[in-house]
Order: C-alpha cells, then structure tokens, then sequence
C-alpha cells in the first residue's frame, strides 16, 4: 500500500511539472512580453543565462509586442534571483525606456532596491529626473523620496525640503486623492536628506533613537533599516552599538538573538554592496532572514559563536 501511495505521489508531482512546461522558452517569453498570464504553464529558471539571453534577443529584435506589464514582469522575474550586472543593467534601462514613468513608480517598486545605482544609464537617470519636479510629488509613492535620493537626481534636496515644508498639506491632498493618510513622515525625509549629505546624520539619528525608545514597541527592524539607508559612518557605527548591546530592555532571549541577526544582516548585505547599493528581493524581504537561514548556503552566521565573534570584530 505505502508503494503504491509513493508511485501515485511521484505520478502527480510529474504530471504537475509536466503541466508546468508546456510552453517552451520562446513561447513563454513572446506571452510574457505580451502581458499574458501564462501561471501554470511554464517554470521559470531565473538564474539560467541562456534563457536570459533569448529575452534579450526577443527584445532587441523586437519578435514579440513588448507592454509595460510584460517587460516589468519578465524584468522582475530574470533579475531577481542573483547579482549579474550585465544583464541586469539591460533588463533595468529596457524597462526605464519602455514604461512610463508613472507606472514605474506605481507598480515597479521592485526597482526601488533591487539595481545598483552604477547599472542606470544615462538616459535613464535623465527620464527619472523628471520626478524630482515639486510637481510631480503627488504622484510619489512613499518610498520615491528614498529611491531619488539614492540615485542622487538632480535637485532632488530641494523637493523633499519642499514637502518637509509643507508635509501636512502635502499628506492632506494625498489623503483626498488616494484615501492614504500620512504618506510621507518627517523622520524618513530627514533620512533621505541625511543620505544625501544635506543634513547632518548626527542629528537625524539622534531622531530615530529618539524615537526608536519613546514608542510602546521598539521598532528595531525600521531603526537598522533607517540606519542602512543614511549609510554614513557614524550610522553603521550605532548599527554595531546594536550588536554589542546587551538590550536589556527586551525581555525575550529568541527577540534579542533577533535583534542582533538584524544587525548583522545589515553588515553583511549593505556593507558588501557599499556604496553602490544593491540588495536582491531574498534579501530584504526580512532582513535578518538572509543571517537566520544562512545555514542553506553553507555559512551559518546565526550561530552563538559567530555571532561572538562578530562582536568582537565590531568593538575593535
């Protein structure tokens, strides 16, 4: 009986693949730039450089009609999976160059931390230029002050000094036009300007500690987040405070360990990609998940003495 359970187990699971490929690469591709859902046809192989490069030649030869929808799907999906510079750079200046603006920032905040900032082009940086205009804000999604800044747009500065300026109101009509109250905060304002070097980190971080201790639940994950994204060396300083501190205050040794795989993850993701940052979607989904799972990859850093010896490392 367990014999013939085990057969028809492996039975399915084959038919199930089997299903899954019914397309071949050139007809998944032609669907996928066309916009058409093809769930359940076709498994795709992210990291596979020859199906890469046959997008690339659909592209570039225009074989198929190419949507918005189907170049920022095929663009998340062959990129997302592992840093591969070349192709990532084709697949993120294809996707500028076809999609509208607008649309990139409604629907593709993949891009927001998934590229480095070396792989724009220049006629991309350009393009995207247009949405430092102060008249383009209420369109913004919250994450764009961060994302322009990062890529340091022209004039930038000046726009988020603007809505700092006027975030009440700025927040007001984004709450009538969108039904989204409190789009945009002071603090994360002020971190983009800290990034961008137009106001001093001290007294921004001197902000998020603040507000970091006065709230009823310590907020650590969007402390060290804030911390990565300023990105000076004073911020990654107070993200090995974390680690050496003992945190007292949390009472849950699994909630400290946490704490302290945050901290590290940070190291370890942001600090290996300084100062071109760029963190693939495995990686930031949770933070400390790139350190808690580590294990599979054949580094456990989330081991007790590891983590001791990463201490020791930041304290000298």
């Amino acid at each position: 009986m367990d014999k013939l359970i085990l057969i028809t187990i492996l039975t399915f699971v084959s038919s199930l693949s089997m299903q899954a490929q019914i397309l071949s690469d050139e007809e998944a591709i032609y669907k996928r730039l066309k916009g058409e859902n093809i769930d359940g046809k076709y498994t795709w192989r992210p990291t596979d450089e020859e199906l890469k490069e046959l997008a690339k030649k659909f592209i570039l030869e225009r074989r198929s009609e190419i949507t918005e929808k189907g170049i920022q799907s095929l663009s998340f999906i062959l990129t997302g999976d592992e840093y591969d510079d070349q192709n990532d750079s084709f697949f993120l200046n294809t996707l500028i160059d076809i999609i509208d603006v607008q649309t990139l920032i409604k629907d593709c905040a993949f891009v927001g931390r998934h590229f480095k900032k070396s792989l724009y082009s220049n006629e991309s940086i350009e393009k995207l230029s247009s949405l430092a205009n102060p008249e383009e804000i209420l369109k913004w999604q919250s994450w764009v002050p961060y994302y322009l800044s990062f890529l340091e747009i022209d004039s930038i500065d000046l726009t988020i000094i603007f809505i700092k300026e006027n975030i009440d109101a700025v927040n007001h009509l984004h709450f009538a036009l969108y039904n989204e109250p409190f789009r945009f905060d002071t603090i994360d304002l002020n971190v983009c300007l800290a990034r961008l070097g137009k106001l001093n980190d001290t007294l921004v971080i001197s902000q998020l500690e603040e507000k970091l201790h006065f709230t009823y639940k310590k907020d650590y994950r969007s402390y060290i987040e804030n911390l990565t994204q300023i990105r000076s060396q004073y911020a990654f300083q107070k993200i090995g405070n974390v680690m050496l501190s003992d945190l007292e205050e949390i009472k849950s040794d699994k909630e400290r360990k946490t704490i302290k795989q945050m901290a590290l993850a940070a190291f370890l993701v942001y600090v290996e990609n300084f100062p071109d940052r760029s963190t693939k979607i495995q990686e930031t989904i949770y933070i400390w998940g790139f350190v808690e799972f580590s294990s599979i990859q054949g580094k456990d850093y989330s081991t007790d003495e590891y983590m001791e010896m990463a201490k020791i490392g930041i304290s000298k």
